[in-house]
């Protein structure tokens, strides 16, 4: 009988442990909520730049965006993919580590009006230099 007690307790203390684990929220920082954004601050509503714009934003040593929280991020890690119209097709370059690489360099700079830049997966800096998830950015070309 001194048995099935204790094993009774250390039942009872082993569930009640594991649902007052369950029971306690994980602390959660609230991380600011970013729906847009783009390559500059004057375009910052927009998702069309110039061809001159977009290769001046593209070759900057340290990439910037400016995001509808209304701060700005340096761009560190993301997919880049060129969408050119005529003839139709989509180019993919890649990660970009801190820049853009080489040969999305020099495919924009080739692109004419209604070509597209697309940034997926993007991560950037903020100004403590901590890591932010990023929405996608979406250029168009225009002239």
């Amino acid at each position: 009988m001194k048995k099935t007690h204790l094993l009774l307790l250390a039942i009872f203390c082993f569930f009640t442990t594991t649902l007052s684990a369950q029971k306690k929220s994980p602390s959660s920082s609230k991380a600011p909520v970013i729906k847009f954004c783009n390559a500059s601050s004057d375009t910052a509503r927009t998702y069309k730049m110039t061809l001159a714009n977009l290769q001046e934003w593209s070759n900057s040593p340290k990439v910037m965006v400016k995001c509808s929280d209304g701060k700005s991020y340096q761009l560190h890690q993301f997919g880049i993919q060129v969408f050119v119209k005529n003839p139709m097709e989509m180019k993919d370059f890649g990660q970009g580590l801190d820049g853009f690489p080489i040969m999305a360099k020099k495919s924009i700079a080739k692109l004419i009006s209604g070509d597209t830049i697309i940034l997926s997966n993007v991560i950037g800096y903020d100004d403590k230099q901590s890591e932010i998830k990023l929405p996608g950015i979406v250029i168009a070309v225009t002239e």
